[in-house]
């Protein structure tokens, strides 16, 4: 069926007037797809024998512009929850790495933790910890994504690269760590002094490459 200018007009309208209460990242979509439905419903009614008025009857139907509000509301949510998600999740792994440097010669002349030898550690923290430190990182880039599509829609970027880099991170520092100790077990040759810079240097570095990514990544706070 071909609309005239008039009717192509009223549908750009209704079109118009909705997107002016949508936001988000999922706003073009949602235009389109009610912009498709409709073409979709003029057409149908033409091909069932109904040639009168048919844009008006198809946009009557309708939701008014104004109930779409509610949608946007609900993309206009905040901080991003799945950043949120992956903040909760970063304790768990925390016991984990505490266990693996106990473990090193660092931690020999440390007292037991009883804990680490029971069953809630073995079947319960340590699997926790495991997901934790896999799972956290996959949040972080998917909040990361949501807030860069959300447009401004969505806050939490900061806790959000923090959630996608801390583990990496700390999984990096507790490599470093472990070589480290176990050199200066084998050879006692580095002095305090020089393990105090080193850990200064590994901290600048953690800095340095979170700023990094924060700004590569370009999401808002």
């Amino acid at each position: 069926m071909n609309l005239t200018p008039t009717e192509i007009a009223k549908i750009e309208s209704y079109i118009d007037a909705v997107g002016a209460n949508i936001s988000g990242p999922d706003r073009e979509e949602t235009l389109t797809d009610l912009e498709s439905h409709i073409y979709e419903a003029i057409a149908a009614r033409a091909e069932g024998g109904d040639s009168s008025c048919i844009v008006e009857a198809v946009i009557s139907e309708m939701e008014s512009p104004e109930r779409y509000r509610d949608t946007a509301a609900v993309i206009q949510s905040g901080i991003c929850r799945v950043a949120i998600s992956g903040t909760i999740l970063l304790p768990f792994g925390l016991p984990v790495i505490w266990h693996v440097i106990s473990q090193t010669p660092a931690g020999e002349r440390w007292q037991e933790i009883e804990f680490y030898s029971s069953s809630l550690y073995y079947f319960l923290s340590l699997p926790l910890g495991i997901i934790a430190m896999l799972l956290s990182p996959i949040l972080g880039f998917m909040s990361i994504k949501r807030i860069q599509r959300a447009k401004g829609d969505l806050s939490g970027g900061l806790l959000a690269v923090i959630v996608a880099v801390f583990y990496p991170i700390a999984l990096l520092d507790l490599l470093f760590f472990i070589v480290a100790v176990n050199i200066m077990a084998e050879t006692r040759a580095i002095p305090i002094p020089l393990g105090m810079l080193a850990l200064l240097i590994t901290l600048a570095l953690n800095a340095m490459i979170f700023k990094c990514v924060y700004k590569k990544l370009g999401v808002s706070n």
